[in-house]
């Protein structure tokens, strides 16, 4: 029983871990993603240099792919713009193509009578047209992209807390499961 009780307090501090990442997304978007970009380049740059000298990866990797990630890890910390500029384009590809597919989607409903079919083109447009918007003005969608995952990591962690602590409660009954 005091295993158990040790996991949660762990999952417990590691939601509450995550419930401050999240806050810290929300509140400071811009420091975020220069932060994060900092540490996508770093680990660019260390897994391109494990590539280069270790042997573990010389089956599965080529040199050529240790040092593109090298020298893509230092151009992200030369120019992290890059960064900010990319990661909106990339979604609003992700979400154009997605609304294309709903798009079709919703006129297979129409062709099949299903009287909803107008809400999901609706949801459809909507999306392409975030998307188009994220294309066209890449960095404020760069910090609404941070604060939406911020928002998404804050209402995770909160559920992940309140599923602990009703948990804990019932550690009890939880250990004659288990055992």
């Amino acid at each position: 029983m005091k295993r158990i009780k040790s996991l949660f307090n762990c999952v417990l501090a590691s939601e509450i871990f995550f419930l401050l990442i999240g806050l810290m997304l929300i509140i400071k978007p811009e420091e975020s993603l220069v932060t994060g970009n900092f540490m996508i380049a770093l680990f660019m740059i260390i897994t391109g240099m494990l590539i280069v000298l270790g042997k573990p990866f010389k089956k599965f990797a080529f040199k050529e792919t240790g040092l593109l990630s090298i020298i893509l890890g230092i151009i992200l910390i030369l120019k992290p713009e890059i960064l900010t500029t990319i990661l909106p384009i990339v979604c609003g590809i992700y979400f154009i193509t997605i609304s294309y597919m709903l798009v079709k989607a919703s006129f297979v409903l129409r062709e099949i009578h299903i009287d909803k079919w107008k809400i999901s083109y609706a949801c459809a447009i909507i999306i392409m047209a975030s998307g188009v918007l994220m294309i066209l003005n890449p960095i404020p969608s760069a910090y609404s992209i941070v604060m939406f995952l911020g928002i998404n990591i804050l209402v995770s962690s909160i559920s992940g807390i309140v599923e602990m602590l009703i948990l804990r409660k019932h550690v009890k009954d939880i250990s004659k499961i288990i055992k």
